[in-house]
């Protein structure tokens, strides 16, 4: 079985790496245009915690991140960032503690990505990668949005006017282990884009499948379940396997000159027979893109218990992972060009399949928010 997957993936690299040198031409790197990128944010973060079980906890944070976009050649560009934080595979926020010690700096993003001049669309990525997915809104149901998977993925996306059609397939290295199988996932994604002119509306509606492979009765990716069922409450093994179905929807349209988006996200695993939905629903209304103007956006979400893997879904909601349900509530206002303040607030209920009412989560995010 595992010289079975080793094959899969020699046959995936393979594919990426000849099969795609049959849809690009040579061309020298001194017909483009050379040159190198620099960008990049920075967060400031005043952050507070009610938990029902815990006493209140404040916090300060920040975030900085800072990219670098290179041109290999004409098909071909290197991206890197660098950012703050941890190990932790969905967070670069850096708590501001520990006697003013100097912070880490991490990896959070190398990749190659190359974009065949023959057809128009194509995307072939390798390395740590941004996440290929579309995500309606940037729903963090399944994917937190600081996610940057490893592995190869392929984007594509085709049509001129009124009509698109996008897709995406990505094999993802999760776990490398010696004594066990190794744990990847595979997805596929397919969408479609609708501009309305005369209606000015805009729709987008797709489907998605992901697959987990080697979890059930394996040792937990991370310390905690984050959520996910387990044996028992002491077993540091997965109950269940992890093969996702997602479908979304978003339609962008405008009233009294704003600009207003109701998006859906819908995900189910179909290995579990219960406690294997997750759902979430949302209006953002607004756009800050001049000084003064604003945005204010609002979703509720219930995520059972193992309708996604816990390790990666939104690590702000109910405090991270699965099993809870709850209110989302943001606001952007632009202060100056490249400027912004928010403001998000969760009304959340974790442990909602514990078989009582669950417990109370609120977090209050107060935000400065540069970028270059």
């Amino acid at each position: 079985m595992r010289w079975d997957k080793s094959c899969l993936w020699f046959i995936l690299f393979a594919a990426f790496i000849f099969g795609g040198s049959t849809l690009w031409c040579p061309v020298d790197a001194s017909d483009g245009e050379d040159g190198l990128k620099v960008d990049g944010d920075f967060r400031y973060r005043y952050e507070r915690i009610d938990q029902e079980d815990k006493d209140v906890y404040d916090r300060h944070r920040l975030r900085a991140r800072v990219g670098l976009a290179a041109m290999v050649n004409d098909q071909t560009h290197f991206f890197l960032r660098l950012a703050s934080g941890s190990t932790d595979p969905i967070s670069t926020n850096q708590t501001l503690d520990d006697a003013s010690s100097s912070k880490g700096i991490w990896l959070d993003r190398a990749y190659l990505d190359i974009r065949p001049v023959q057809t128009p669309g194509l995307n072939l990525m390798a390395g740590k990668i941004s996440n290929p997915f579309y995500t309606p809104q940037k729903s963090q149901l399944i994917w937190d949005g600081d996610l940057n998977p490893e592995g190869l993925a392929a984007k594509f996306s085709h049509g001129k006017g009124a009509l698109k059609l996008f897709a995406s397939g990505s094999g993802w290295i999760i776990d490398n282990r010696k004594a066990e199988s190794d744990v990847f996932m595979y997805g596929l994604q397919g969408g479609i884009n609708r501009e309305f002119d005369e209606q000015d509306l805009n729709l987008t509606a797709g489907a998605s499948f992901f697959s987990y492979t080697e979890l059930k009765d394996k040792p937990l990716l991370m310390s905690d379940s984050f959520g996910n069922s387990t044996p028992d409450d002491a077993a540091d093994i997965y109950a269940n396997e992890y093969t996702l179905i997602e479908g979304f929807f978003k339609a962008a349209f405008s009233v009294a000159r704003r600009p207003v988006a109701l998006f859906a996200d819908f995900v189910t695993n179909t290995d579990p027979s219960e406690e294997n939905v997750g759902w979430m629903a949302g209006v953002e209304v607004g756009k800050a893109m001049r000084p003064g103007t604003a945005k204010v956006s609002y979703n509720y979400r219930e995520l059972q218990r193992d309708a996604v893997l816990g390790i990666f879904s939104d690590s702000d909601f109910a405090g991270g992972g699965t099993n809870a349900k709850g209110h989302q509530i943001s606001v952007v206002l632009k202060l100056m060009t490249n400027l912004d303040a928010g403001a998000i607030f969760f009304a959340n209920t974790r442990g909602i399949a514990d078989g009582e009412d669950g417990l109370d989560y609120q977090r209050l995010q107060v935000d400065l928010m540069s970028k270059f």
